[in-house]
C-alpha cells in the first residue's frame, strides 16, 4: 500500500453530520460484507461525509471505538433510527 501525501491526505477530510442510537431490524449474515449484528440489538451511528466517497454511516457497539463503515442505503436496510443528534 503506497504511503499518502500530506495533500492527499488533507483532500479526505471526513466530517460527522450527525450521531445517534440505532436497532438492528435484519441480521445481515455475510450480506453486504457484515455479521455480527444482532436483531432488536441498539448500536451507536455516525451519519459522516467524506470528500472522496461522499455520505456513509459508521456502526458500532455502543461506547465502542472502533464499528463497520457502509452506504446509507445499506445502513437503512439493516437499522432503523432511535435517537439522532
Amino acid at each position: 500500500m503506497e504511503s499518502l501525501t500530506k495533500a492527499q491526505t488533507t483532500k479526505r477530510k471526513q466530517i460527522v453530520l450527525s450521531e445517534g442510537l440505532c436497532t438492528c431490524k435484519w441480521e445481515p449474515r455475510g450480506d453486504f460484507g457484515l455479521e455480527g449484528y444482532q436483531r432488536n440489538t441498539q448500536y451507536s451511528f455516525e451519519r459522516k461525509e467524506c470528500t472522496e466517497q461522499g455520505k456513509y454511516m459508521r456502526v458500532s457497539t455502543i461506547n465502542h471505538p472502533f464499528g463497520d463503515t457502509m452506504r446509507v442505503i445499506t445502513f437503512n436496510k439493516i437499522f432503523t433510527i432511535d435517537e439522532e443528534y
